[in-house]
């Protein structure tokens, strides 16, 4: 989980949103995330832009149809934070590559 945490911790999208790098996922925080369908394999990855802004890509194998890889992301980041899926929601991006990941209280 620490892995994870330092992960996803630059991109808090939450109104507090704060540079720690040992932030915590707790009920309520967002984080953006880019997608990519119809991946090889189903895996996170942290890249680095030029501007040395970090980005959070998720791949996965399913197929951008009906909801399938949106369900699939769902599905990847409940299992590497071990967050139950139920807790874990799209706030927005449903049709779209980039999306923003809100972890329900």
């Amino acid at each position: 989980m620490a892995m994870i945490n330092d992960l996803f911790s630059w991109r808090d999208t939450s109104s507090n949103a704060t540079d720690d790098a040992n932030s915590d996922f707790s009920a309520g925080k967002r984080f953006a995330v880019t997608v990519t369908a119809n991946a090889k394999h189903n895996r996170i990855k942290q890249v680095y832009r030029d501007n040395s802004t970090k980005e959070l890509r998720v791949y996965v194998t399913a197929p951008a149809e009906n909801g399938q890889a949106n369900a699939a992301v769902i599905a990847l980041l409940s299992r590497e934070l071990n967050i139950p899926k139920h807790k874990l929601s799209i706030r927005s991006g449903l049709t779209g590559r980039y999306k923003i990941i809100q972890i329900a209280s």
